[in-house]
C-alpha cells in the first residue's frame, strides 16, 4: 500500500475518536520511535540544559509533583518547546490516561502550589491545561495511531535538527550565543 492510501487509511481511522497527542521536540522524535516507547519525563537527564538552578527546579518538581508522560488534546505543546508537526497520537477512550486537572486536585500542600504554578506558567503561552492527560508509567507505542506517518515525520525532525544546529552555530559564531558542555 502507498504512502497516500497509508495516510488516508490513518486518517479514517483517527476521525471520530478522542484522540491526545504526546507532542515531542525535533531532537527527540527519532529516538522515541527507535526505543517504541514514550519514557517517563526526566528519562533523558542527559538532554536537559544545564542552567543554573534548572535541574534542582526539576528534581524538585519530580519529587513534589511526581514524573509523567504528558498528552494533550490541542495540537501543539508551548510551554514545552515542542514541535507541533513532531507527535505520537493516541486513543484516549482506550489508553484511559489520567487527566491532569484531576491528578492536580489530588494533591495538597507545596505539591498543589508547585503544580497550579506550571498550569500558570503553561496558560500564559496559550497552552491549555484543562485539556492536558498524563500517564504515571512509559507507554509504548504500539497504540499509537499514527504510526504511517513516522518515515515522514523522522524526515521532518532531522530537517529541523540541522537547521536548529546551523542556526546555534551561526549565533555563537556572533557572539551571541555560548554553548556549555551538557552534563551526562
Amino acid at each position: 500500500m502507498g504512502q497516500a492510501k497509508l495516510r488516508k487509511a490513518e486518517i479514517n481511522m483517527i476521525k471520530g475518536r478522542n484522540t491526545v497527542r504526546h507532542i515531542t521536540k525535533h531532537s527527540w522524535f527519532n529516538t522515541i520511535v527507535d526505543q517504541n516507547v514514550l519514557e517517563l519525563e526526566g528519562s533523558n537527564t542527559h538532554a536537559i540544559p544545564n542552567m543554573p538552578g534548572h535541574r534542582d527546579f526539576l528534581q524538585l518538581q519530580y519529587n513534589l509533583v511526581g514524573r509523567y508522560v504528558w498528552f494533550t488534546k490541542q495540537r501543539h505543546a508551548k510551554c514545552a518547546g515542542a514541535a507541533s508537526e513532531l507527535y505520537f497520537e493516541f486513543d484516549q477512550d482506550e489508553m484511559k490516561f489520567e487527566h491532569w486537572p484531576d491528578v492536580v486536585a489530588s494533591l495538597s500542600g507545596k505539591a498543589r502550589l508547585l503544580a497550579e504554578g506550571l498550569n500558570i506558567a503553561a496558560k500564559s503561552t496559550g497552552d491549555d491545561p484543562d485539556q492536558w492527560y498524563v500517564s504515571r508509567t512509559p507507554v509504548s507505542l504500539d497504540k499509537c495511531l499514527n504510526k504511517t506517518r513516522f518515515p515522514e515525520m523522522r524526515k521532518q525532525a532531522e530537517m529541523i535538527d540541522r537547521n536548529f544546529q546551523q542556526r546555534m552555530r551561526e549565533l555563537e559564531r556572533q557572539g551571541l550565543l555560548r554553548v556549555y558542555e551538557v552534563e551526562a
